[in-house]
């Protein structure tokens, strides 16, 4: 990983302007945040990449029917998969759907002790129904987004392999921001998200190819 200095040298060096004229280090950071953003998320629903992903210990206590998702090691940003340890056996927890809500919560009267739950999202909580009596612990695994980066000496949480994308990307963000435009950026842009798709999916799979690679136009906005 590195440092967001090294990546700030870069991008003034892509920008022409190694030092502050046109644009402050911190409007730089903040283009680069984004793009780390935005480069974390794509990678992170990559089938096969396995980036960006975490397992968190929840302890959910007797009687609470939810856990805020600001609790959690990392930013959240999708399920992937929840386990209760049951009889000596891992068991996934099933999606409660709309309209699950009431048939699981009148459960909760007649189910004492410790019971599986139902999950669903709940705003920014996680929703466990029916519930229990006892204290339950859940073992979540998510996809999650790095912390936002404010400072130069912030470290970067995206790979090293992919910090030439980090700054075409926060390259454009600065140069539309002032209103310039660069007619090379899309096959640029485009040539990179092709290499990254191939690097990353095949992680899992090495040349068996057993993934469907994405056949849809690379846009800016993908």
């Amino acid at each position: 990983m590195s440092a967001l200095s090294t990546v700030l040298s870069s991008l003034r060096t892509r920008l022409d302007e190694t030092s502050a004229n046109e644009w402050t280090d911190a409007q730089l950071i903040g283009y680069i945040a984004e793009a780390e953003q935005w480069l974390a998320d794509k990678m992170g629903r990559l089938t096969g990449s396995g980036r960006f992903r975490y397992r968190d210990t929840i302890a959910l206590t007797g009687s609470s029917e939810t856990y805020a998702l600001s609790s959690l090691t990392k930013r959240f940003a999708e399920v992937i998969e929840i386990q209760m340890l049951w009889q000596g056996e891992y068991l996934d927890l099933p999606y409660m759907h709309d309209g699950d809500d009431g048939r699981l919560r009148s459960l909760s009267l007649y189910v004492p002790g410790q019971v599986v739950p139902h999950y669903s999202l709940f705003d920014d909580n996680l929703k466990f129904l029916p519930v229990s009596t006892e204290g339950r612990t859940l073992y979540l695994l998510y996809r999650y987004l790095p912390a936002v980066k404010t400072a130069s000496g912030d470290t970067l949480d995206t790979p090293q392999d992919y910090d030439n994308l980090l700054v075409v990307r926060a390259a454009h963000f600065a140069n539309s921001d002032a209103g310039q435009a660069n007619t090379a950026f899309e096959d640029e842009y485009a040539s990179l998200i092709a290499e990254l798709e191939e690097r990353e999916q095949g992680r899992a799979y090495g040349a068996r190819q057993e993934v469907v690679k994405p056949s849809s136009a690379r846009s800016l906005f993908f």
